[in-house]
């Protein structure tokens, strides 16, 4: 995504721990990695990468438009052509995984799109981004105990 940094700010949390807060298009990305936002400042046109978890944006990736690399939360200075060629390498492997998949095409094709920003984030971090735990619809539900026997 595109956007100009309009405001960042820094948080200091209970714990010690800091964090940085940018406004980006009238939204708010958060991150913990002070060097990913050391090299932009308030005014400077960046393009970006998030994830999201609920209402949180995490920054993952940032650069100012017409720098050669992005700076990533684990890594820096990832090249443009590098990053491209990633994103395209996790789409192309994402499309033929779900390739065979029974799903209405729009379906399939936000899975292609999910499986991809998976494998580039292993690609890229070495390692998958957290997820949640999937949840029944059914809620918590108990396995019945087995009843003694006399």
């Amino acid at each position: 995504m595109k956007g100009v940094v309009e405001r960042i700010w820094h948080n200091h949390e209970a714990d010690g721990s800091e964090n940085w807060v940018l406004s980006i298009g009238g939204q708010r990305y958060g991150t913990w990695n002070r060097a990913l936002v050391d090299h932009v400042k308030e005014g400077d046109e960046v393009e970006y990468f998030f994830t999201q978890s609920g209402r949180y944006r995490r920054l993952t990736g940032l650069a100012r438009t017409g720098q050669t690399g992005f700076v990533t939360a684990d890594r820096l200075a990832v090249r443009d052509d590098a990053m491209r060629q990633t994103r395209a390498d996790s789409l192309r492997a994402a499309a033929a995984l779900v390739s065979d998949v029974k799903l209405p095409l729009n379906q399939r094709a936000a899975s292609a799109v999910a499986t991809a920003h998976q494998l580039e984030a292993y690609l890229i971090r070495g390692r998958t981004p957290a997820r949640r735990q999937p949840t029944s619809s059914y809620g918590d539900i108990k396995k019945p105990e087995a009843k003694a026997r006399d």
